[in-house]
């Protein structure tokens, strides 16, 4: 018998319909066996409409397979294309490796990946049963009663925040007020870069970038504004982060790989940055990067010489930052003399080396050198490998911080109690309470190398 279109689609929604069925009942089963138990929430419901074809949702359910074959775990696809999974006595490690594959399948997504800076992750939900079943287990109930009524799924999702206010003048002024008498060390993140050339075989760590996580600022200091939405505006505000910043990154104990600083030139030519070089010379000294970026380059051109000869005279490193795949179509990089250029990992770079543009963009690596390129925002393994392939050995991103994450974990007696997750972002916390919330402190920041993808050209096959 050929069923109609209409009576397929009516027949996977009964599936859908049944899965919350079979949720309700796992948790009322489960409710006094909850030792061991894990629950994990991914929110694929809030991914753009776009990364949530049929083929990446059937690809994403099977992610979890061998969880279920071989441990006591059970995957439940809900109506809304959320995910559900319950398991026990299952290695949070094991968990975490299928999330993390999750994350780079849906990597163009905004939400994939946790902010780096404030830790939030939108991509999925962590509940131990022993401690949260209460918790869950309304949410479990909430998302039965919206695939059995979708006004209330429509409803909550009417009672999101309110929009937040735009940036003007006044309120730019109460923010700059606020910010002064602020701490900003609890706000401040740091995040690794790493060369695979210093140690055959392994990647350690060339310099750790401090920067403010606009995030935990906004929330702290104006959480009804979106202090984003005037881009000159924040220009005004950055100035002012940066006299922050270079006062508390004068004064906190550093590696010995060194610090790089995100600053506007004008900063680099104010007299706060020689308070700054002077106070690291009576602490020891450091090494110190700075990374200015293309746009306030750009503005003048005369201002980056005199900024890129200070930096230097003070026995700092150039970055030029920022170089997006638009950039690198009209910019030569190299002819900014930087000692460092970081190119952004995206699709759009990826597309540079296809067909008439391949060539161009190899003899711009050249003309810059490539041993002086740096790949941020690498948030994949193949990010890393497009990069060695080319030659390149610098690479920054979340996938290498949950390299590092990982690393820390396997080095750790108490990992079974924290998530990749938690691990990388109370690493990228440098005062406040997330490094607190470490059941082993002395262990959150001593990796400082990690296994390196092999460098060789992976394999290609044909077809």
């Amino acid at each position: 018998m050929v069923l109609s279109p209409y009576a397929v689609q009516s027949r996977e929604n009964d599936e859908l319909k049944s899965q919350e069925a079979s949720l309700v009942d796992t948790a009322r089963r489960i409710a006094k066996d909850r030792q061991g138990r894990f629950a994990v929430h991914i929110h694929l419901s809030d991914l753009r409409p776009h990364p949530r074809r049929e083929q990446f949702i059937r690809i994403a359910t099977r992610t979890f397979d061998h969880l279920v074959t071989r441990m006591d775990a059970q995957v439940f696809l809900l109506g809304n294309l959320d995910i559900m999974l319950v398991t026990k006595n299952t290695r949070m490690a094991d968990i975490d490796e299928s999330v993390y594959k999750l994350r780079a399948l849906f990597h163009e997504d905004p939400i994939a990946f946790a902010d780096p800076v404030s830790g939030e992750d939108r991509f999925c939900t962590w509940y131990n049963l022993l401690q949260e079943y209460e918790i869950w287990l309304r949410i479990v109930a909430e998302l039965a009663s919206e695939e059995r009524n979708p006004r209330k799924a429509r409803a909550r999702k009417a009672n999101q925040p309110a929009e937040l206010e735009g940036m003007d003048p006044d309120r730019l002024a109460k923010v700059d007020l606020a910010l002064q008498k602020l701490n900003i060390a609890g706000i401040i993140r740091k995040q690794a870069a790493v060369d695979i050339a210093m140690v055959q075989g392994s990647a350690r760590i060339m310099f750790e970038e401090y920067t403010v996580s606009v995030m935990d600022l906004q929330r702290t200091v104006a959480p009804e504004v979106n202090l984003l939405s005037d881009r000159w505006l924040f220009q005004h505000l950055s100035l002012t982060l940066d006299r922050r910043m270079l006062s508390v990154m004068s004064r906190i104990p550093l590696t010995s790989e060194g610090m790089s600083l995100n600053l506007n030139i004008p900063t680099v030519l104010s007299d706060e940055f020689q308070v700054f070089c002077d106070r690291l010379q009576d602490n020891g000294g450091a090494r110190v990067l700075v990374e200015l970026q293309p746009i306030d380059i750009f503005a003048d051109l005369a201002e980056y010489t005199r900024a890129r000869k200070v930096i230097r005279d003070a026995g700092f490193t150039v970055i030029v930052d920022g170089i997006n795949h638009l950039a690198l179509q009209f910019i030569d990089p190299g002819e900014l003399e930087p000692d460092i250029v970081k190119i952004i990992w995206s699709n759009e770079v990826k597309d540079l080396l296809i067909g008439d543009r391949a060539e161009e963009f190899a003899l711009l690596l050249d003309r810059v050198g490539r041993e002086r390129v740096l790949l941020s925002r690498c948030d994949s393994e193949h990010a890393v490998r497009w990069g060695i392939d080319l030659g390149l050995t610098k690479f920054q991103g979340r996938y290498i911080d949950a390299m590092l994450g990982a690393t820390t974990m396997a080095a750790c007696e108490k990992s079974q109690m924290c998530t990749l997750q938690q691990c990388v972002t109370r690493r990228s916390a440098i005062g406040g309470s997330l490094p607190r919330e470490c059941p082993n402190p002395p262990m959150l920041n001593a990796v400082r190398e990690i296994t390196a993808p092999k460098l060789m050209r992976p394999k290609r096959t044909e077809g």
